[in-house]
């Protein structure tokens, strides 16, 4: 006798996720073009379409004149269909986004983070919440779920990071737990740099670049890899921890307890120590800082520019011969006129599989997704576990999770 089963209605909601990703990222399509495209029958996608309609997630734009026989109705994603809600923190601050379904910004907030600690830091997200669907009952009605991010690793939704650069007091907190029963919706956690990488894959370079490589400026390094489309995260969730690349042996010691760390010149971390005299300085400082800087052609941040340079260029030569991406994505907190500079001086990049003569389309460029990165990347998680969901933390099981509304029925 078989275990294994069928669950029809599970099918049914697989389909439909596939075919509004049709809609989300090829629309305008007709029936018969999301049919061909997700190979669903004909019957199929026109029963889709309409639950889709009847959802609010998608909406006729009228027919397509010009062909043969009777001229198709369109359909797109319903902008207004559906809203997600981006939370990042960090030492200082939460940033706080609410964002259509099409990656558009609706509101935005941002509150002081006085003490780091869950007790002080929940609460503020409660507040961030309300203020950011300010009492409007359809949007809140039309939440697909939050996304939180923060520096550090997260194991089934529990943080499970420790080390200078993470917040204090949050070591196996089960955030996404805590925040699903209090603000009674879907809550999905990740680090700043996987969630920027997401928000990047969803609505920006991602679009038309499937595989890419995406560096994150934190207060360190990190990175996200996503491959078709899917963001790849490794067997324990830790995949693309730039900062950590070796790229000077033996130079300056990591907290990580290696030297020579890519973090340690490539960095908001690595540029403050440069400008600042004293650790006590830097723990306070923020990226207006390293603008200022900038601007008043501080020396030592132009000594940083250039060091940092050297040590992008490497990193870039050995993850282009490891992965061949379409593109290696730069992003995160650094100012965008220091990010534009450092990635001009970065060039002439180093030979590497990349520099193929066929190759085409430029192999370093910046994030295209550039306002509240993280934040942004935050609010593209439940999109992203709702298109790619991951086994352990969105299967099934969510339809009976806090608050699971929309994102349960589609």
């Amino acid at each position: 006798m078989s275990l294994q089963g069928t669950n029809l209605e599970h099918a049914r909601r697989r389909n439909r996720r596939v075919a509004f990703e049709a809609v989300l990222k090829h629309g305008p399509l007709s029936r018969s073009e999301i049919a061909r495209m997700t190979g669903l029958t004909s019957q199929t996608a026109s029963n889709i379409a309409g639950e889709l309609i009847a959802l609010g997630l998608i909406k006729e734009t009228g027919r397509r004149l010009g062909r043969k026989g009777q001229p198709a109705t369109e359909y797109v994603v319903d902008d207004e269909g559906a809203y997600t809600i981006g939370i990042h923190l960090d030492q200082n601050q939460l940033v706080g986004l609410l964002v259509d379904v099409l990656g558009h910004i609706v509101a935005r907030t941002a509150l002081p983070i006085a003490r780091q600690n869950p007790g002080e830091v929940l609460p503020l997200v409660e507040r961030a919440v309300d203020g950011l669907v300010n009492g409007n009952d359809e949007i809140r009605r039309r939440l697909l779920g939050l996304g939180a991010v923060m520096p550090g690793f997260f194991e089934s939704g529990t943080f499970a990071s420790r080390g200078p650069l993470t917040m204090e007091g949050w070591l196996d907190f089960p955030l996404a737990q805590e925040l699903s029963e209090r603000l009674n919706l879907p809550v999905f956690v990740d680090n700043d740099a996987t969630a920027a990488a997401i928000g990047e894959s969803l609505y920006g370079f991602g679009q038309t670049h499937p595989t890419f490589i995406y560096i994150y400026f934190g207060l360190g390094l990190g990175g996200g890899i996503v491959i078709d489309g899917r963001p790849f995260t490794g067997v324990r969730q830790r995949a693309a921890e730039l900062g950590h690349l070796i790229v000077n042996p033996g130079g300056k010691p990591c907290a990580c307890g290696n030297r020579g760390c890519l973090e340690r010149y490539v960095s908001l971390h690595s540029a403050y120590e440069a400008i600042l005299q004293t650790e006590n300085e830097w723990q306070g400082a923020s990226p207006d800082l390293l603008l200022k800087a900038f601007q008043t052609g501080n020396n030592a941040l132009a000594k940083w520019l250039d060091d940092a340079a050297y040590y992008l260029r490497i990193a870039v030569n050995g993850l282009e011969n490891l992965f061949d991406p379409s593109g290696i994505v730069v992003g995160g907190l650094l100012p965008d006129p220091i990010l534009t500079a450092l990635v001009e001086k970065t060039f002439p990049l180093l030979p590497s599989s990349a520099a193929d003569p066929g190759t085409r389309g430029a192999r370093l460029i910046k994030g295209e997704v550039r306002f509240d990165t993280p934040a942004a990347g935050a609010a593209a998680l439940p999109m992203s576990r709702l298109l790619h969901p991951l086994a352990k933390e969105d299967g099934p099981e969510l339809e009976n999770a806090a608050g699971a509304g929309l994102f349960g029925a589609l």
